[in-house]
């Protein structure tokens, strides 16, 4: 069945995993990035020594990735070499990653 982590983490129909509150409390590191980087095709490009990351979704960096925070497209990741992702790690109920062709329906 795997391990008690995993159930936590939903994969689902259109190439996507969810990473519940509970998982992301559990699994929290220095950063936001640094615990979304322990999932399954997830890495994070790191920018200097703050901390702050970009994300990197199976080789798709940039304006290829889509991160949205609560119904709102966060975008300030994309702009410039020292901008990562402004969302509070504290703050988050869960993550959903789409990977594959679905995740450019998001994209603009």
């Amino acid at each position: 069945m795997g391990n008690p982590t995993d159930a936590r983490l939903k994969i689902q129909a259109h190439s996507a995993v969810r990473a519940e509150r509970e998982y992301l409390i559990e699994n929290r590191n220095s950063s936001l990035m640094a615990t979304l980087e322990k999932l399954s095709g997830i890495n994070a490009l790191q920018i200097g020594q703050g901390g702050e990351a970009k994300p990197i979704v199976r080789g798709l960096r940039f304006n290829r990735v889509a991160v949205v925070e609560n119904g709102i497209k966060q975008q300030g990741q994309q702009w410039g070499a020292d901008h990562g992702l402004k969302i509070d790690q504290y703050n988050v109920d869960y993550i959903e990653i789409i990977k594959g062709a679905t995740s450019f329906d998001i994209v603009e």
